[in-house]
């Protein structure tokens, strides 16, 4: 399947050879789908891995370190503090 990635302000849209368009706004892409797989917890559209963006939740305490930079699924590293905080997904 033929497919151009568009940046407009932020907001990056797929256009797949048949018009069709997603929107991946507020998702995390990674890189192109292999043989339509994706890492745990990315899901593969169009051969993009993707899934959506979280932040972190507020008020919410820290579970522990983050370990070179990374923390458990549904945590995200606060690099500031090097500590791992739950998350939620990000608003529109």
């Amino acid at each position: 399947m033929n497919f151009s990635l568009v940046l407009l302000f932020s907001s990056a849209l797929l256009v797949a050879a048949d018009n069709q368009v997603t929107d991946f706004t507020n998702r995390e892409v990674v890189g192109n789908c292999v043989n339509e797989l994706c890492p745990p917890s990315y899901k593969c559209t169009l051969g993009v891995c993707h899934r959506a963006i979280r932040v972190r939740k507020a008020g919410a305490p820290a579970i522990g370190p983050c370990i070179n930079t990374k923390c458990p699924d549904e945590y995200i590293c606060e690099h500031s503090e090097n500590l791992c905080y739950s998350t939620e997904p990000a608003s529109n």
